[in-house]
């Protein structure tokens, strides 16, 4: 029955069985890439799985057909090319689930555009991934950082200070949400007083030498500042440090506001020798931790039971030292489902279709995604139709006790910053004139 088939597990798949044949399915294939290696790499292969079996269980999603998952490894620009054609060229997916940053993502999605092949990001937000004529087969589970960027304008506008200090890395991802954040500033009326950059890799040193001008600049504009930080745990840990040792972090007249490459990477800054308590005070933009009834009844429990089987066994995978599923492991759940969905949805259109890939074009397949609307694991997922990017739900979170804990929500409702929604932004250690963190300081 269709209840008992079972999905391949992690890895390539197996090539179509005798068994398959027999019991009348046709096997179609959705790719997945992560950096499987590191140290959320276990966390989201079990997610897309765990997709690949929710697809396969349920009798009234493609009945005729046995879903599998092929994985590919994207830890570098070089391995994430390789590992992309391989599965386009040897494994025939129907699709790929990639990657978690948006420099890989870039790559892939190159790849993806020229051989036609449909591609969903799980956890990629830099705004130029947005670029239609450019990256023609992507769409996105995660929002876009131009998005990030109005939250961000939101909460400058919300406690009326008047400018902030920009400081972003030179990759992908940070140069994509810098250009947003200044263009976002700009519009809700918030001066971008200085902008510096930094390079992945670059030491502490390198950086106190970055930092030191800015903090003149900060220091001759007098207090409070607001200081924006854009980048990945990677080189924004040493940025930090180096912030730490020149004072511009600790001090309560500055507020930092730190993106999601690093808001939603506290475990990896402590590894590289951030101190959160230095961070008490700070806020962090997320995008919004998953939930709903899909969460909670389905992907909470079988995480639960596959964290529990890993410490039971005294495994060294990440997982097993967690309290609860990495950020972004269940967007890589639904950008995997969305694939799924998408492949039954034309099937549905179009009865006699083949669709394997040889069968089925690949702009039948995107176009299908940019329709899908279902109930994920991070709630009720939709795509934009001409971007493919997902709407805008990010969470505002605030460093208490040495931990990020959540203080707000933010829904985009307009294309002005100004006018979008920031629900229940609680008090904060954010710098004020002296209130309790709950009103506005200005500048």
């Amino acid at each position: 029955g269709r209840g008992t088939r079972k999905a391949s597990g992690g890895g390539a798949p197996p090539p179509r069985s005798a068994d398959d044949a027999d019991i009348g399915f046709s096997v179609l294939r959705i790719g997945f890439m992560a950096d499987v290696e590191g140290v959320f790499g276990d966390d989201a292969v079990f997610a897309a799985q765990l997709a690949v079996d929710r697809l396969n269980a349920d009798a009234s999603i493609l009945p005729e057909h046995r879903v599998q998952l092929a994985v590919a490894n994207s830890a570098s620009e070089k391995a994430t090319l390789r590992g992309g054609l391989r599965l386009i060229t040897e494994d025939h997916v129907s699709g790929i689930a990639a990657t978690e940053f948006s420099f890989t993502t870039r790559v892939m999605s190159l790849a993806a555009a020229v051989l036609g092949v449909p591609q969903v990001a799980w956890g990629a937000t830099s705004p130029t991934l947005s670029d239609k004529t450019t990256h023609t087969f992507l769409a996105r589970t995660v929002p876009s950082d131009a998005q990030q960027a109005r939250v961000m304008a939101g909460i400058v506008h919300r406690y009326n200070y008047e400018r902030v200090f920009l400081i972003s890395s030179t990759d992908t991802y940070g140069a994509g949400l810098q250009r947003a954040v200044e263009r976002t500033m700009l519009a809700t009326g918030v001066e971008v007083a200085r902008s510096v950059t930094y390079a992945l890799g670059s030491t502490v040193d390198t950086l106190l030498d970055s930092l030191a001008g800015l903090k003149a600049d900060a220091e001759a504009r007098g207090a409070p500042g607001v200081f924006v930080l854009v980048g990945l745990a990677n080189g924004g840990a040493e940025l930090l440090i180096a912030a730490h040792r020149l004072g511009l972090i600790g001090d309560a007249r500055r507020v930092w506001i730190l993106a999601d490459g690093l808001a939603a990477y506290a475990d990896d800054l402590v590894k590289r020798g951030v101190d959160m308590a230095w961070l008490e005070g700070s806020l962090g933009v997320v995008p919004a931790k998953a939930g709903g009834a899909t969460y909670e009844r389905e992907y909470l429990p079988a995480w639960t039971a596959y964290r529990d089987a890993l410490r039971a066994n005294a495994s060294a995978l990440g997982t097993a030292q967690r309290s609860e599923p990495f950020l972004y492991a269940p967007y890589a759940h639904d950008a995997v489902y969305a694939i799924g969905r998408a492949l039954d949805d034309v099937r549905r259109r179009y009865p006699s279709a083949d669709l394997s890939p040889r069968g089925t074009n690949g702009t039948t397949v995107r176009d299908a995604v940019r329709r899908a609307r279902f109930a994920g694991a991070t709630g009720t997922v939709s795509f934009l139709p001409y971007t493919g990017d997902r709407p805008a739900l990010y969470d505002v979170t605030n460093v208490r006790g040495g931990a990020y804990a959540k203080v707000g929500s933010f829904v985009a409702t307009t294309v002005d910053a100004r006018e979008d929604e920031i629900t229940s932004l609680g008090p904060s250690y954010m710098a004020d004139d002296g209130g309790d963190g709950d009103g506005g300081g200005g500048s």
